[in-house]
Order: C-alpha cells, then sequence, then structure tokens
C-alpha cells in the first residue's frame, strides 16, 4: 500500500483530512461555547465545571466498547453514523438558545451524548487512519495531522468567540452544519477500511473482545507506561485548560480574550507539530516526557502570578510547543506495535486510561476555584504538575522510550 509522490497524492488521506479537519473546527467552536455559555449565564464556576466534564464522562462510558465494535463491525458505517448523530445532539442546543431556554441539564445531557459517541467512534477513527496511511508514513501523517489540529485550534476559538459574541447558538449550528464534511470525508475513501464481509472471520463474544485489547496493553510495558502516565497528565492539562478560561475572565477578560488565549496556546503546538520531525530525531521520548512535565508545572505557577489576561497565552504556548512532538511519537510508536486486528481494542484502551480521571478535573477546578481564588488553584496545579515530573525522572518504565521509533515492529496478527 505504498503511495507514491507522498501522502499529498493519497487521495483517500487528503479527502479524509480534509473532511475531518472542517467537522473539527465546527467541534472547536462549540467545544470553546459550551462552557462560555454556562459560565455567562450563570456565572457559576462549579456549573462551568460540570458542563466541561460531562463530555469526558460521555466517553470514558464507551472507549472500551467502541473500540471492540472498530475491531469487528464496518468502520466506516461508525464514523458515518456517529457524525449524524453528533450532528443532531449539537444542533438541538442551538434550538435550545435560539428559543431562550438554556438548563444545566440539557447542556450537560449534550455534552455527554456527544462524548459517547466520540467515545464509539474513536477506535474506528484511527483504525481507519491506519488503512489509510501506509505504515512507513504514519509519522509524517501524524505530524501533518497534529499541525492541522494546532491549527484548527487557533483559529476556533476566536471564531467561536466572534460567533458567539454575534448570536450564542451561532458556535453549535456552524458545529451542527460540520458534520456533513465529516460525513463526505469518509464515504470518498475508495479502499477498505475494514472489517468488512470480505475480511469477515470467527468473531468471539464482544466483552471477551474488549477483554482481549486489556490483555493485550497489559502485556506491553512501554504502552502500561503510557496508560497510567496519560491518565494523570490528562486530568491535570484538563483542569488547567478551565484555569485558563476562569484566570482570564477573573482578570477582565471577555469571550474575544478567551478566545485570544486559547488561540496563541495553540500556536505554540503549532510550531511544535512543524519541527516535530526534527525534534523525534535529535531527542528520545524519554527526554520530552520530562520536558512536558516541567514545562506544564511552570506554565501553572506563572499563570497564578500573572494579572493581564493576555499574558497568559504565551505560557500556555510553551506547553503545546512541547506536548505536540510528544504526542507524535506516542501515536506512531503504538501504530508500530499493533496488528491491524487489534488497534481498536488497544488503542481505545489507552485512551480509557488516558480519559479515565480527565472528568474529575474541570470539577475540582471548579470548587477549589469557589473556595478559594483562580491563583491559588493554578498554584495547586504547578505542585501537582512537579510531582508527576518528579516521579517521572525517577521511574525505570520510562526507558523504554529511548528505543527509536524504526526498532518497534508490528506482529503481523496476533491471537485473543
Amino acid at each position: 500500500m505504498r503511495t507514491r509522490g507522498g501522502l499529498w497524492r493519497n487521495r483517500d488521506y487528503v479527502g479524509w483530512l480534509a473532511g475531518e479537519s472542517l467537522s473539527m473546527l465546527g467541534t472547536s467552536v462549540s467545544t470553546f461555547a459550551y462552557p462560555v455559555l454556562i459560565l455567562f449565564a450563570t456565572r457559576s464556576a462549579a456549573q462551568t465545571g460540570i458542563v466541561a466534564a460531562a463530555s469526558n464522562v460521555g466517553s470514558l462510558t464507551t472507549l472500551l466498547l467502541g473500540g471492540a465494535i472498530a475491531d469487528r463491525y464496518s468502520r466506516r458505517a461508525v464514523l458515518i453514523i456517529g457524525a449524524v448523530v453528533q450532528a443532531a445532539v449539537v444542533a438541538s442546543v442551538a434550538a435550545a438558545v435560539l428559543a431562550g431556554h438554556v438548563v444545566l441539564v440539557h447542556i450537560a445531557a449534550a455534552g455527554l451524548v456527544d462524548g459517547a459517541v466520540v467515545g464509539i467512534t474513536r477506535g474506528a477513527a484511527r483504525a481507519a487512519l491506519r488503512r489509510v496511511v501506509p505504515g512507513e508514513q504514519f509519522s509524517t501523517a501524524m505530524s501533518q495531522m497534529w499541525a492541522r489540529d494546532m491549527g484548527v485550534r487557533i483559529a476556533g476559538p476566536p471564531l467561536g468567540g466572534v460567533l458567539f459574541a454575534a448570536s450564542r447558538s451561532l458556535p453549535f449550528l456552524a458545529d451542527a452544519i460540520s458534520y456533513a464534511a465529516a460525513v463526505v470525508g469518509v464515504s470518498v475513501i475508495r479502499r477498505p477500511l475494514g472489517p468488512d464481509h470480505d475480511e469477515a472471520t470467527e468473531r468471539e463474544p464482544l466483552w471477551r473482545s474488549v477483554g482481549s485489547g486489556l490483555r493485550y496493553l497489559g502485556r506491553h510495558p512501554y504502552l502500561r507506561f503510557v496508560a497510567w502516565w496519560a491518565a494523570v497528565m490528562n486530568m491535570l492539562g484538563a483542569g488547567l485548560m478551565l484555569l485558563v478560561i476562569l484566570l482570564v475572565r477573573a482578570r477582565g477578560g471577555g469571550a474575544s480574550a478567551i478566545g485570544a488565549t486559547q488561540a496563541v496556546g495553540a500556536l505554540g503546538g503549532l510550531l511544535g507539530a512543524i519541527v516535530s520531525g526534527a525534534v523525534i530525531r535529535r531527542l528520545a521520548g524519554r527526554l520530552l516526557v520530562i520536558a512536558l512535565g516541567w514545562c506544564m508545572a511552570a506554565a501553572a505557577f506563572a499563570m497564578a502570578l500573572i494579572h493581564s489576561a493576555w499574558a497568559i497565552g504565551p505560557a500556555l504556548a510553551v506547553v503545546t510547543f512541547v506536548a505536540v512532538p510528544l504526542n507524535v511519537v506516542f501515536d506512531t510508536y503504538e501504530t508500530q506495535l499493533l496488528p491491524d486486528e487489534m488497534v481498536g481494542r488497544v488503542t481505545t484502551a489507552i485512551d480509557l486510561a488516558a480519559s479515565g480521571l480527565r472528568w474529575a478535573a474541570p470539577l475540582a477546578v471548579g470548587f477549589v476555584v469557589s473556595a478559594t481564588s483562580e491563583s491559588t488553584a493554578a498554584a495547586i496545579w504547578g505542585v501537582a504538575f512537579s510531582v508527576v515530573a518528579v516521579l517521572v525522572m525517577v521511574n525505570r518504565s520510562v526507558r523504554v522510550l529511548d528505543q527509536p521509533i524504526e526498532a518497534i515492529a508490528a506482529p503481523a496478527s496476533t491471537s485473543t
């Protein structure tokens, strides 16, 4: 499945990338708008935290099921149906805003359902992408997709702020429409995404299939390390992102300032994606893991001391600049390690671990800020990041990332 002329001549990949990029832009706009809608409607940090946590809880409950589904049913159908359901959910929020009936329970439920669909489709998306991109080009594709993600994050929050300022329903209407691009992007892929009828094999029971993915994860030291480290760092990172919103508002910034701050942070990630190839060639993954921990600790302490809303963005940019090359390393290592028939189950098992504590962070931030202040919460987060960084430095299992990516080979098949 080698593609001559590079990825940009791979029409399946280009179609996938275009459709998913437009859909992600819409999602970025609505993701920005969800907590801001509740914050401006209720002025409650605690209720804002509930809404921010809802989507994470939804995906947490369906990730393992979604991985098993991706390895036994048509990935193309899973991705198309998921996009249609998400469009309907976000359209219901737009309708509620237009009607003037913004209710916490409805907004939180919408986030919960949307997150549940993300959990169902995430394994199918990763496994389908592996069918579209040749293995030797996967690290390049991941760098390009991370650059795309950061570009969307740069454009999405300011666009969300502008749309929100014009009408609070517009960010959600835009997201609902954008899901059509995701449907088209998947539909135009010509090659089979698997597992289709001509690939049918004897299927074990669904939940036994889930267990096979968990056992595969448990047998690999590298995968185990990623699981526990990502669980802690994603939890703290989710809290830090909510803190950014609360800190900017506490320092007098409105919706536009919040969006601009997030865009500056994403700009750091875009730069990190651009240089990720050079970084990965020169630095071992272990050094990137250690560097990210200390960068996040420094950023949290800086945010606690910064008095200007506009100065928060550069601190966030440093974090994303380091995080993106590390994520490229993680994604590529997983692809090299996993056989096709296990991609959905194992990657979603890792995602479950990575997201397992993430839902708690926005709740904790909301209540800590309510009891103390935004600056105090940021300082507490800085201490937490420092503790994780020290633990990584003394943990020997992280040394598995010193192995070159090209030395890691995926088996052609596996028994379950």
